[in-house]
């Protein structure tokens, strides 16, 4: 199997004249971008790097999308490094990594530069790579390099199936942020299963919503750029609110997190037919509510509306589940839509504690393997062969990842996601799901965007539950929610403390930030 660089280089031959990336109103043409990526992978093998990690800096720039091509290029695998991370973990991030090479627009790389010079002795970065002209200044420290001048390689370097494409650092929700290292192969392996169940004529037309740093953004590029489609890049002050977007780039394929979907809901802009465009509608990341589901199709009917899951050490999505509008007679799990069924070359079980495969219907964690299942985790051996594991009931002794999801298979076969294993808390003595409390804020019309957090005394025990929302209840309305939700779920888990947020905080992959969440209750608790 050629790897996906040549893969890349070879198509891109077919789709010279075709426009690769659009930004605002400037255009690539795939024969642009290709140039641009040998000659960055060029600028990289002249300086003797071969099989590293190389940092990308920044997002949303055509620089940005060159090093993620130049880097593949050269044989290397790559690393982002967003500006939203704290200092520390970019830091930490080119200190694991061992990271010599940044790439980057000229801006990205002079706000680098200056957190470089600062921490000097807490990273090994060595040389830059920008897209402009430079003054020389600092030499000490770095070696500076503009790609434009610089002659292309012919042919992208060849690799190996089971070399690096890329780390990826997970959001640290369950503990420390852990670098996801993926290889060619699960890449290929997840492109190949895509393309059996998307069929598309070159160009059409492909958002680009997520962060590097989410791996989403690697169906976002390389599935457009294997089958010529245009990738328009969502801006920045339009990434929460892109209904003008899709609908001023006549967008095809739209993939973002739910959380987008629901604020246009809550801004009461989503309506029939406002989204003709739309053919394939991904969402992933979060849960996604059979009510938004219905409301979405209505806005784009003529789209396949997907849920898709996956962990980052699945390499994107392992599963898909596709929504139709008007399933009433189904009732999923607290109002979610079921994440379906592997997506080719998957296997998905549900096991118990004891590790034992459990039956349709029966509660447990989420286990999968196939090609996608990613190699572990970078410079951290225990934590690999804790989450990566083998079963003696699996004849072909193969590799399982354990994603700390709890799940079941519910009786039309589909798979259905409950949450996190640490979501199911024990309040009062009796056990429930965070989901389930807040399936019940969702039957009601004034509190439909409820986020249930649970804190916890220092032996990890819950003592009380908070819900946040974005609407202002007067208390009157506060005391009838709370007699309404009665009718949805048991008393004692109806929290005590209803708090409004003018919004609620997002991660930098866009999902809704519990651990904030959970800080602010935390402080509201001492009050």
């Amino acid at each position: 199997m050629e790897s996906l660089a040549l893969q890349l280089n070879n198509q891109f031959n077919n789709y010279s004249s075709l426009i690769s990336i659009r930004i605002g109103e400037k255009t690539i043409s795939y024969n642009e971008l290709n140039i641009n990526g040998l000659k960055i992978a060029s600028l990289i093998n002249e300086l003797g790097i071969y099989n590293e990690t190389i940092g990308l800096v920044g997002q949303r720039n055509f620089t940005s999308y060159f090093g993620v091509l130049g880097i593949l290029y050269s044989g290397c695998n790559y690393t982002p490094i967003s500006f939203k991370y704290t200092e520390s973990k970019i830091l930490s991030i080119l200190k694991s990594c061992r990271v010599r090479v940044l790439i980057g627009s000229k801006n990205d790389i002079e706000k680098i530069e200056k957190i470089l010079i600062l921490n000097k002795r807490l990273h090994q970065v060595k040389y830059l790579i920008q897209d402009e002209k430079f003054e020389i200044k600092r030499t000490d420290v770095f070696n500076k390099f503009s790609f434009n001048e610089q002659k292309p390689l012919i042919n992208p370097i060849k690799n190996t199936k089971d070399s690096l494409l890329y780390i990826l650092y997970t959001s640290g929700s369950t503990g420390n942020p852990k670098g996801v290292m993926v290889t060619n192969n699960n890449v290929l392996s997840y492109l190949k299963a895509l393309s059996a169940i998307w069929n598309l004529n070159p160009g059409f037309r492909a958002s680009q919503f997520h962060e590097f740093s989410f791996d989403p953004s690697v169906s976002d590029l390389f599935y457009t750029w294997l089958y010529g489609g245009e990738l328009c890049v969502v801006p920045e002050n339009e990434l929460l609110m892109p209904f003008d977007f899709i609908r001023r780039e006549k967008i095809q394929i739209w993939s973002s997190v739910p959380t987008v979907a629901n604020f246009m809901l809550k801004m009461n802009i989503l309506r029939q037919n406002c989204f003709p465009s739309l053919i394939i509608t991904r969402f992933a990341g979060e849960p996604f509510s059979k009510e938004l589901a219905d409301i979405w199709q209505d806005a784009a009917p003529k789209s396949s509306i997907e849920n898709h899951y996956g962990p980052t050490e699945s390499t994107v999505d392992v599963s898909r589940y596709v929504h139709i509008l008007g399933e009433n007679n189904k009732s999923f799990s607290n109002g979610i839509l079921p994440i379906g069924k592997p997506l080719n070359g998957n296997t998905i079980l549900v096991i118990n504690k004891d590790g034992e495969v459990l039956n349709d219907g029966e509660i447990g964690e989420i286990i999968f393997k196939g090609p996608q299942v990613s190699k572990g985790y970078l410079n951290d051996l225990d934590k690999t062969k804790s989450s990566f594991v083998k079963f003696s009931w699996d004849s072909n002794q193969d590799v399982w990842y354990k994603s700390g999801d709890l799940g079941l298979y519910n009786s039309d076969g589909n798979l259905e996601c409950l949450g996190r294993i640490d979501s199911q808390i024990k309040f009062g003595g009796r056990r429930v799901e965070i989901g389930e409390i807040e399936s019940a804020f969702r039957k009601l019309d004034k509190t439909k965007d409820a986020i249930v957090v649970g804190l916890k005394d220092n032996i990890n025990t819950v003592t009380s539950l908070f819900a946040f929302i974005t609407r202002v209840l007067t208390s009157q309305e506060i005391k009838e929610v709370k007699q309404e939700m009665k009718l949805y779920i048991e008393e004692i888990f109806i929290p005590k403390k209803i708090l409004t947020i003018s919004e609620l905080p997002l991660t930098i992959s866009g999902k809704i930030d519990r651990k904030k969440l959970e800080k602010i209750a935390r402080e509201q608790f001492k009050n």
